[in-house]
């Protein structure tokens, strides 16, 4: 797909450009579209036992190996 923008651009654009999927009950996922987690909240799975502010991370991320 050409984008118009450099590799080093992309690269650059997809470790600022982030998700998150909330569950409703004070847990969510998030991350960038990298897979880079760049900020202290960035995972797989994070779960809130006691909202809002008893949170936990449960899935910080995977490395392929």
């Amino acid at each position: 797909m050409a984008t118009g923008l450099s590799s080093t651009d992309s690269k650059q654009l997809a470790g600022e450009a982030e998700w998150l999927e909330a569950d409703g009950l004070g847990g969510f996922a998030s991350g960038t579209v990298s897979g880079m987690r760049t900020r202290r909240y960035h995972a797989l799975l994070l779960t809130a036992i006691t909202p809002p502010t008893g949170r936990f991370v449960l899935v910080n991320g995977f490395d392929a190996w």
